[in-house]
Formats: structure tokens, sequence, C-alpha cells
């Protein structure tokens, strides 16, 4: 399976909670797509992602993801943005190719551990 693509001619990003404001809550579609919402996210921002967790299950076909971005800023600034974080699930065809990702950004009110839950406490976002 060497050299096969990683994402489906027909992947595409919807946005899960519909506030982005696209059409049929489509993000972006197909490879080309993809590498220049990537792109064009690198030449705005400096940001720092982490990936928080994530599963696969090979028989259901089916990853989850939760991310955060603690320190993105706007290039050419010294202001961090606010902290954005998100979970997605992503669809892979039968030929573990990505065909759909399903993307749920928490803006302002990011998830908490289950420590910080424990403790009462909030999550990485400060007002």
């Amino acid at each position: 399976m060497w050299g096969a693509a990683v994402l489906a001619p027909d992947v595409r990003a919807l946005d899960g909670y519909g506030l982005a404001n696209k059409p049929n809550g489509v993000l972006w579609q197909g490879p080309e797509q993809a590498r220049a919402v990537i792109s064009a996210t690198h030449d705005r921002y400096d940001n720092r992602n982490q990936l928080v967790s994530y599963a696969v299950s090979y028989d259901h076909k089916l990853g989850f993801h939760h991310w955060r971005a603690n320190a993105a800023t706007d290039r050419g600034t010294t202001d961090p943005a606010e902290p954005i974080e998100g979970v997605g699930l992503i669809a892979f065809n039968k030929h573990l190719q990505i065909q759909r990702i399903y993307e749920f950004d928490m803006k302002p009110y990011p998830l908490r551990s289950p420590e910080e839950v424990a403790a009462g406490g909030g999550g990485s976002h400060t007002a």
C-alpha cells in the first residue's frame, strides 16, 4: 500500500455544529482544497496545535481526535488569539483513505480533562 493516497478523491470536511455557515456544512472538499486550507492556515497563523487524544476503530473504519491550539497568533502580531479546541470524527473508505471529516470546534468553551471536572475547575480558557 506504499504510495497510496491518504485522502480519498472525494474527501470532504464538514462543520459538525454548522457555525461556519457554509453550504451543506462543507468546509472544504477534495485533496487540493485540503492542501489550500492547510497552507492558508500556516501562512496566516503561527499556531501550536496539540493532539490531546485519539482513537481508531479498524472494524468500523472510524477515527476520533481531540485537539487544542492554545498559542495561535496572527503572523506579524504578538497578541495571542483566543484559545480554540475541538474534536473530530474521521470516516475511512474501504481502502482506508480518509473520506469524511466532521469537525466540532469548541470556541470559547474548551473541553475539560476528567481531573479538571473532578476538581471543579475550568478548561484551558480563561476569561
